[in-house]
């Protein structure tokens, strides 16, 4: 499955149409969708879901593959040396 987090927005609903053009249809599509319009762009596209991106930060523990992610990505960013102040 693929992600495309921003997808209702023009950069992502093309990056859709072009997974599309290469007959990829499993998409999640992840954007903030308090504006009831933004899917419009997404009307011609396939995909297998929309979700609100609050949602999908909810519920992205769910997943055994986001769990390592995210944890290896916070020990990273513990461990990352601080940039040198500006002078």
């Amino acid at each position: 499955m693929y992600v495309v987090t921003g997808g209702a927005g023009f950069i992502g609903s093309n990056l859709v149409r072009g997974l599309n053009r290469r007959g990829i249809t499993d998409i999640l599509v992840v954007d903030d969708l308090e504006q009831g319009e933004k899917h419009r762009s997404l009307n011609a596209l396939e995909f297998t879901d929309l979700v609100d991106h609050r949602d999908f930060l909810a519920r992205i523990d769910a997943f055994p593959w986001a769990r390592s992610r995210r944890s290896s990505t916070r020990a990273r960013a513990r461990t990352r040396p601080s940039a040198p102040a500006a002078s």
